[in-house]
């Protein structure tokens, strides 16, 4: 197993998220294109976080941090966390309850492995 190591990682902004959602009791992982791209050796542009913590928890959470939370889709379970001038989305777990494979209803989920059993994750390498 490859560990991701990049300086996005250990960014202050980055880490403030993690912290935000870490000391409040919650779980916190990276997701999405900044881990396909750490893994290609591919700039990363871009963070994305899933957290058990619900939307309205991340937004007392982020409160206490002196952060600021922008609802970019609620319905979703997302918020734009915006830390050090940069914008990070954290979404909380979900699960599909239905999908036609590009659009899906989704529910809240408690565990990261229901939340990755959803997510689209490809990696071709040369």
């Amino acid at each position: 197993m490859r560990r991701l190591q990049g300086d996005w990682l250990t960014d202050k902004a980055t880490q403030s998220v993690f912290s935000t959602l870490l000391d409040g009791g919650f779980q916190a992982f990276t997701v999405g294109g900044c881990v396909r791209n750490e893994l290609m050796h591919h700039p990363v542009n871009d963070v994305d976080f899933a957290t058990d913590a619900r939307p309205e928890q991340v937004m007392e959470l982020v409160k206490k941090a002196g952060l600021k939370a922008i609802p970019t889709g609620l319905e979703h379970g997302t918020l734009t966390l915006v830390s050090g001038g940069t914008g990070f989305e954290v979404t909380t777990f979900r699960k599909d309850i239905e999908t036609d494979g590009r659009r899906a209803k989704v529910a809240f989920a408690d565990n990261m492995e229901t939340d990755a059993h959803r997510r689209d994750f490809s990696v071709i390498s040369p």
